[in-house]
Protein backbone atom coordinates (compact mmCIF):
# COMPACT_ATOMS: atom_id res chain seq x y z
CA UNK A 1 0.00 0.00 0.00
CA UNK A 2 1.21 3.35 -1.11
CA UNK A 3 0.31 7.49 -1.05
CA UNK A 4 0.51 9.12 -4.77
CA UNK A 5 -0.85 12.85 -4.69
CA UNK A 6 -2.33 13.74 -7.65
CA UNK A 7 -2.34 17.20 -8.97
CA UNK A 8 -6.16 17.09 -9.85
CA UNK A 9 -8.53 20.51 -9.23
CA UNK A 10 -10.69 19.98 -6.24
CA UNK A 11 -14.62 19.12 -6.18
CA UNK A 12 -16.35 18.23 -3.45
CA UNK A 13 -17.62 15.38 -4.52
CA UNK A 14 -14.72 13.67 -3.51
CA UNK A 15 -16.13 13.93 0.02
CA UNK A 16 -19.39 11.94 -1.24
CA UNK A 17 -18.04 9.13 -3.16
CA UNK A 18 -14.91 7.02 -4.05
CA UNK A 19 -13.74 6.33 -7.32
CA UNK A 20 -11.16 5.32 -9.68
CA UNK A 21 -8.94 6.82 -12.31
CA UNK A 22 -10.56 7.32 -15.84
CA UNK A 23 -7.89 4.47 -17.05
CA UNK A 24 -8.68 1.93 -14.59
CA UNK A 25 -10.66 -1.42 -15.76
CA UNK A 26 -13.70 -2.85 -14.80
CA UNK A 27 -15.07 -6.24 -15.25
CA UNK A 28 -18.62 -6.22 -16.62
CA UNK A 29 -21.19 -8.49 -18.09
CA UNK A 30 -19.69 -7.25 -21.62
CA UNK A 31 -16.33 -7.43 -20.45
CA UNK A 32 -12.97 -5.32 -18.94
CA UNK A 33 -14.15 -1.83 -19.85
CA UNK A 34 -12.54 1.37 -19.11
CA UNK A 35 -14.37 3.78 -16.27
CA UNK A 36 -14.82 6.49 -18.42
CA UNK A 37 -16.03 4.45 -21.04
CA UNK A 38 -18.97 2.93 -18.84
CA UNK A 39 -22.50 4.34 -20.44
CA UNK A 40 -24.26 2.74 -17.62
CA UNK A 41 -26.17 0.01 -19.51
CA UNK A 42 -23.56 -2.70 -17.96
CA UNK A 43 -23.82 -4.98 -15.19
CA UNK A 44 -20.88 -4.89 -12.66
CA UNK A 45 -19.00 -7.90 -11.35
CA UNK A 46 -19.16 -7.63 -7.32
CA UNK A 47 -20.01 -10.06 -4.47
CA UNK A 48 -22.84 -10.34 -2.23
CA UNK A 49 -21.40 -9.94 1.19
CA UNK A 50 -24.14 -12.56 2.68
CA UNK A 51 -23.28 -15.41 0.20
CA UNK A 52 -19.80 -15.09 -0.59
CA UNK A 53 -20.49 -15.28 -4.10
CA UNK A 54 -19.55 -13.24 -6.92
CA UNK A 55 -22.42 -11.49 -9.26
CA UNK A 56 -23.28 -9.18 -11.75
CA UNK A 57 -24.89 -5.98 -10.32
CA UNK A 58 -26.54 -3.32 -12.50
CA UNK A 59 -25.05 0.07 -11.68
CA UNK A 60 -26.83 2.39 -9.45
CA UNK A 61 -25.15 5.70 -10.56
CA UNK A 62 -22.34 7.17 -12.06
CA UNK A 63 -19.82 9.94 -10.38
CA UNK A 64 -17.26 12.10 -12.52
CA UNK A 65 -15.64 14.63 -10.82
CA UNK A 66 -12.01 16.20 -10.35
CA UNK A 67 -9.61 15.71 -7.91
CA UNK A 68 -7.15 16.85 -5.98
CA UNK A 69 -4.89 15.34 -3.72
CA UNK A 70 -3.65 11.83 -1.99
CA UNK A 71 -4.88 8.81 -3.76
CA UNK A 72 -4.12 5.01 -2.35
CA UNK A 73 -2.25 2.80 -4.50
CA UNK A 74 -2.73 -0.53 -3.77
CA UNK A 75 -0.50 -3.89 -5.98
CA UNK A 76 2.05 -1.43 -6.99
CA UNK A 77 3.00 0.38 -10.09
CA UNK A 78 0.46 -2.23 -12.26
CA UNK A 79 -1.99 -2.10 -9.19
CA UNK A 80 -5.29 0.11 -8.70
CA UNK A 81 -5.17 3.86 -7.56
CA UNK A 82 -8.31 4.66 -5.23
CA UNK A 83 -9.44 7.81 -3.63
CA UNK A 84 -10.17 8.03 0.08
CA UNK A 85 -13.56 7.07 0.38
CA UNK A 86 -13.52 4.51 -2.19
CA UNK A 87 -14.71 1.25 -0.14
CA UNK A 88 -12.93 -2.70 -0.21
CA UNK A 89 -14.56 -5.55 0.95
CA UNK A 90 -12.56 -7.10 3.86
CA UNK A 91 -12.52 -10.19 5.65
CA UNK A 92 -12.79 -10.27 9.25
CA UNK A 93 -10.75 -12.89 10.82
CA UNK A 94 -12.43 -12.71 14.39
CA UNK A 95 -16.01 -13.12 13.25
CA UNK A 96 -15.73 -14.55 9.32
CA UNK A 97 -17.31 -12.32 7.81
CA UNK A 98 -17.31 -9.86 5.15
CA UNK A 99 -17.05 -6.42 5.75
CA UNK A 100 -17.03 -3.00 4.00
CA UNK A 101 -14.63 -0.12 4.80
CA UNK A 102 -13.62 3.29 3.14
CA UNK A 103 -9.93 2.82 1.81
CA UNK A 104 -8.87 5.63 4.08
CA UNK A 105 -9.61 3.51 7.20
CA UNK A 106 -7.33 0.98 6.20
CA UNK A 107 -4.93 1.34 9.18
CA UNK A 108 -7.79 1.33 11.79
CA UNK A 109 -8.35 -2.69 10.57
CA UNK A 110 -6.58 -4.16 13.70
CA UNK A 111 -6.28 -7.85 10.82
CA UNK A 112 -7.95 -9.22 8.13
CA UNK A 113 -8.04 -9.82 4.68
CA UNK A 114 -8.61 -7.78 2.06
CA UNK A 115 -10.91 -9.95 -0.66
CA UNK A 116 -9.36 -10.75 -3.84
CA UNK A 117 -11.70 -13.36 -4.76
CA UNK A 118 -15.33 -14.63 -4.27
CA UNK A 119 -16.69 -17.74 -5.67
CA UNK A 120 -18.26 -17.65 -9.43
CA UNK A 121 -21.69 -19.93 -9.51
CA UNK A 122 -23.58 -18.35 -12.38
CA UNK A 123 -22.87 -18.79 -16.11
CA UNK A 124 -24.98 -21.04 -18.45
CA UNK A 125 -25.12 -24.95 -18.90
CA UNK A 126 -23.89 -24.69 -22.73
CA UNK A 127 -25.37 -27.29 -25.36
CA UNK A 128 -23.92 -30.40 -26.76
CA UNK A 129 -22.29 -29.06 -30.10
CA UNK A 130 -24.19 -30.31 -33.24
CA UNK A 131 -22.70 -30.60 -36.84
CA UNK A 132 -23.07 -32.32 -40.09
CA UNK A 133 -20.90 -34.69 -41.71
CA UNK A 134 -20.59 -34.14 -45.31
CA UNK A 135 -19.71 -36.52 -48.56
CA UNK A 136 -19.51 -36.02 -52.38
CA UNK A 137 -19.63 -38.24 -55.29
CA UNK A 138 -17.63 -38.40 -58.71
CA UNK A 139 -19.95 -36.01 -60.18
CA UNK A 140 -18.96 -32.89 -57.18
CA UNK A 141 -22.66 -33.59 -55.79
CA UNK A 142 -22.63 -33.11 -51.83
CA UNK A 143 -24.87 -34.25 -49.46
CA UNK A 144 -25.19 -34.57 -46.01
CA UNK A 145 -24.50 -37.72 -44.67
CA UNK A 146 -24.94 -38.06 -41.11
CA UNK A 147 -25.68 -35.37 -37.97
CA UNK A 148 -23.05 -35.87 -35.26
CA UNK A 149 -23.43 -34.36 -31.24
CA UNK A 150 -20.16 -33.94 -29.59
CA UNK A 151 -20.75 -33.46 -25.54
CA UNK A 152 -20.16 -29.68 -24.67
CA UNK A 153 -17.25 -31.12 -21.75
CA UNK A 154 -15.41 -32.79 -25.13
CA UNK A 155 -16.36 -29.77 -27.25
CA UNK A 156 -14.63 -27.61 -24.92
CA UNK A 157 -11.79 -29.60 -24.37
CA UNK A 158 -10.95 -30.00 -28.00
CA UNK A 159 -11.29 -25.89 -28.63
CA UNK A 160 -8.68 -25.65 -25.79
CA UNK A 161 -6.36 -27.15 -27.49
CA UNK A 162 -7.25 -25.32 -31.12
CA UNK A 163 -6.96 -22.43 -29.76
CA UNK A 164 -3.36 -22.94 -28.41
CA UNK A 165 -1.84 -24.59 -30.61
CA UNK A 166 -4.69 -25.15 -33.60
CA UNK A 167 -4.74 -23.02 -36.74
CA UNK A 168 -7.11 -23.29 -39.82
CA UNK A 169 -5.70 -23.92 -43.31
CA UNK A 170 -7.13 -21.67 -46.46
CA UNK A 171 -8.10 -24.08 -49.00
CA UNK A 172 -11.34 -26.32 -50.13
CA UNK A 173 -10.45 -29.27 -48.23
CA UNK A 174 -11.40 -27.47 -45.01
CA UNK A 175 -8.27 -28.51 -42.98
CA UNK A 176 -7.81 -27.91 -39.28
CA UNK A 177 -4.42 -28.59 -37.70
CA UNK A 178 -3.24 -28.51 -34.39
CA UNK A 179 0.45 -29.16 -33.72
CA UNK A 180 1.90 -30.65 -30.15
CA UNK A 181 5.51 -31.21 -29.29
CA UNK A 182 5.16 -33.18 -26.07
CA UNK A 183 4.22 -36.91 -26.27
CA UNK A 184 1.79 -36.36 -22.99
CA UNK A 185 -0.07 -34.17 -24.73
CA UNK A 186 -0.50 -35.81 -28.26
CA UNK A 187 -1.82 -38.60 -26.18
CA UNK A 188 -4.57 -36.48 -24.74
CA UNK A 189 -4.98 -34.74 -28.19
CA UNK A 190 -5.80 -38.22 -29.76
CA UNK A 191 -8.25 -38.80 -26.90
CA UNK A 192 -10.47 -36.12 -27.20
CA UNK A 193 -10.43 -36.37 -30.76
CA UNK A 194 -11.71 -39.89 -29.95
CA UNK A 195 -14.37 -38.36 -27.95
CA UNK A 196 -15.48 -36.44 -30.60
CA UNK A 197 -15.46 -38.71 -32.98
CA UNK A 198 -13.29 -37.43 -35.39
CA UNK A 199 -10.94 -39.33 -37.93
CA UNK A 200 -7.68 -38.96 -37.17
CA UNK A 201 -5.03 -38.05 -39.30
CA UNK A 202 -1.74 -38.06 -37.40
CA UNK A 203 1.50 -37.16 -39.42
CA UNK A 204 4.58 -36.67 -36.74
CA UNK A 205 3.82 -33.67 -33.84
CA UNK A 206 0.56 -32.52 -36.25
CA UNK A 207 -2.99 -34.08 -35.97
CA UNK A 208 -5.30 -33.16 -39.23
CA UNK A 209 -9.41 -32.89 -39.12
CA UNK A 210 -11.30 -31.78 -42.10
CA UNK A 211 -15.21 -30.76 -41.54
CA UNK A 212 -16.80 -28.18 -43.46
CA UNK A 213 -18.95 -27.15 -40.30
CA UNK A 214 -16.29 -27.22 -37.72
CA UNK A 215 -13.87 -25.20 -39.85
CA UNK A 216 -16.91 -22.34 -40.45
CA UNK A 217 -17.52 -22.49 -36.75
CA UNK A 218 -13.93 -22.15 -35.31
CA UNK A 219 -13.50 -19.59 -38.16
CA UNK A 220 -16.36 -17.10 -36.88
CA UNK A 221 -16.02 -17.56 -33.02
CA UNK A 222 -12.30 -18.15 -32.63
CA UNK A 223 -10.61 -14.96 -34.65
CA UNK A 224 -11.43 -11.73 -34.83
CA UNK A 225 -10.06 -9.85 -37.31
CA UNK A 226 -8.59 -11.01 -41.11
CA UNK A 227 -6.78 -14.01 -41.81
CA UNK A 228 -5.97 -16.92 -39.22
CA UNK A 229 -3.35 -15.50 -37.72
CA UNK A 230 -2.50 -16.35 -34.16
CA UNK A 231 -2.49 -12.89 -33.30
CA UNK A 232 -5.98 -12.44 -34.47
CA UNK A 233 -7.30 -15.44 -31.82
CA UNK A 234 -10.25 -15.18 -29.37
CA UNK A 235 -11.97 -17.12 -26.71
CA UNK A 236 -15.38 -17.77 -27.79
CA UNK A 237 -17.90 -15.90 -25.89
CA UNK A 238 -19.89 -19.83 -25.50
CA UNK A 239 -16.69 -20.28 -23.28
CA UNK A 240 -17.20 -17.69 -21.10
CA UNK A 241 -20.52 -17.24 -20.60
CA UNK A 242 -20.23 -20.75 -19.92
CA UNK A 243 -20.79 -22.39 -15.88
CA UNK A 244 -17.24 -22.75 -14.54
CA UNK A 245 -17.52 -26.75 -14.56
CA UNK A 246 -17.31 -26.55 -18.14
CA UNK A 247 -14.87 -22.97 -18.84
CA UNK A 248 -12.35 -24.78 -16.33
CA UNK A 249 -12.37 -27.73 -18.77
CA UNK A 250 -11.48 -24.83 -21.45
CA UNK A 251 -8.82 -23.45 -19.88
CA UNK A 252 -7.03 -26.72 -18.53
CA UNK A 253 -6.26 -27.97 -22.05
CA UNK A 254 -5.67 -24.86 -23.20
CA UNK A 255 -2.58 -23.89 -20.64
CA UNK A 256 -1.71 -27.97 -21.39
CA UNK A 257 -0.96 -26.58 -25.02
CA UNK A 258 0.37 -23.15 -24.48
CA UNK A 259 0.94 -22.94 -20.83
CA UNK A 260 3.34 -23.77 -18.37
CA UNK A 261 4.04 -24.06 -14.54
CA UNK A 262 6.00 -21.23 -12.85
CA UNK A 263 7.26 -20.17 -9.64
CA UNK A 264 4.97 -20.64 -6.83
CA UNK A 265 2.43 -22.43 -7.96
CA UNK A 266 1.48 -20.27 -10.61
CA UNK A 267 -0.02 -21.17 -14.49
CA UNK A 268 1.73 -19.04 -17.13
CA UNK A 269 0.31 -19.35 -20.88
CA UNK A 270 1.94 -16.68 -23.30
CA UNK A 271 0.57 -15.33 -26.51
CA UNK A 272 0.97 -12.10 -28.88
CA UNK A 273 -3.06 -11.83 -29.19
CA UNK A 274 -4.84 -9.12 -27.19
CA UNK A 275 -7.97 -10.66 -27.64
CA UNK A 276 -6.75 -13.83 -25.79
CA UNK A 277 -5.16 -12.00 -23.01
CA UNK A 278 -8.62 -10.18 -22.07
CA UNK A 279 -10.11 -13.54 -22.79
CA UNK A 280 -8.04 -15.35 -19.99
CA UNK A 281 -8.30 -12.44 -18.11
CA UNK A 282 -12.17 -12.43 -18.08
CA UNK A 283 -12.48 -16.59 -17.57
CA UNK A 284 -9.57 -16.57 -15.01
CA UNK A 285 -11.57 -14.24 -12.99
CA UNK A 286 -14.49 -16.02 -12.52
CA UNK A 287 -12.58 -19.15 -12.42
CA UNK A 288 -11.02 -17.77 -8.73
CA UNK A 289 -7.70 -16.60 -10.23
CA UNK A 290 -5.48 -14.20 -9.52
CA UNK A 291 -4.61 -12.77 -12.94
CA UNK A 292 -1.49 -10.94 -13.61
CA UNK A 293 -0.74 -9.41 -17.28
CA UNK A 294 2.23 -8.32 -18.56
CA UNK A 295 4.89 -7.91 -22.21
CA UNK A 296 7.81 -8.42 -23.43
CA UNK A 297 9.18 -7.01 -27.25
CA UNK A 298 11.70 -9.17 -28.67
CA UNK A 299 13.65 -9.04 -31.92
CA UNK A 300 14.03 -11.56 -34.70
CA UNK A 301 16.26 -10.45 -37.54
CA UNK A 302 15.35 -12.45 -41.25
CA UNK A 303 18.09 -12.77 -43.35
CA UNK A 304 17.76 -12.59 -47.37
CA UNK A 305 18.94 -14.87 -50.37
CA UNK A 306 20.49 -11.55 -51.58
CA UNK A 307 22.50 -11.00 -48.01
CA UNK A 308 20.52 -8.34 -47.05
CA UNK A 309 18.68 -8.87 -43.38
CA UNK A 310 15.25 -7.66 -41.84
CA UNK A 311 14.58 -7.08 -37.94
CA UNK A 312 11.35 -6.92 -36.76
CA UNK A 313 10.44 -6.09 -33.04
CA UNK A 314 7.54 -8.54 -32.03
CA UNK A 315 5.14 -8.50 -28.48
CA UNK A 316 4.69 -11.05 -26.90
CA UNK A 317 2.03 -11.22 -23.53
CA UNK A 318 2.09 -13.41 -20.73
CA UNK A 319 -0.78 -14.14 -18.37
CA UNK A 320 -0.24 -15.61 -15.20
CA UNK A 321 -2.80 -17.15 -13.01
CA UNK A 322 -2.44 -18.17 -9.20
CA UNK A 323 -5.19 -19.87 -6.83
CA UNK A 324 -5.97 -17.50 -4.10
CA UNK A 325 -7.55 -18.90 -0.62
CA UNK A 326 -9.31 -15.36 0.33
CA UNK A 327 -7.15 -12.32 -0.22
CA UNK A 328 -4.55 -10.18 0.74
CA UNK A 329 -3.34 -9.64 4.05
CA UNK A 330 -4.49 -6.12 5.23
CA UNK A 331 -1.14 -5.79 7.30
Amino acid sequence: LAFRDIPLPFNSYVQMVGCYLPDTEIFTDKGWKRADSIDGTELIYSMNTETGEAEFYPIKEKYEYDYEGFMYAIGGENGLLLSPEHKMFGYAMNTKKVFEFPIKDIFKQKEGYFVKKAKWSGGKVPSDFVYNKYRGNRWGKISVKETRTIKAKDWFEFLGWFISEGHLVKGNDYQIRITQHKEEGRKKIEDVLMRCGFPIIHSGKQYVIKSKDIYSWLEKNCYDGEGFKSENKVIPREILESAVEYSSVFLQSYLEGDGHLGEGNTYVASTNSMGLVRGLDELGTKLGYDVYIGLHNYERTFDHTDGTSLTKIFTQYYVKFKHVYRGTNIK
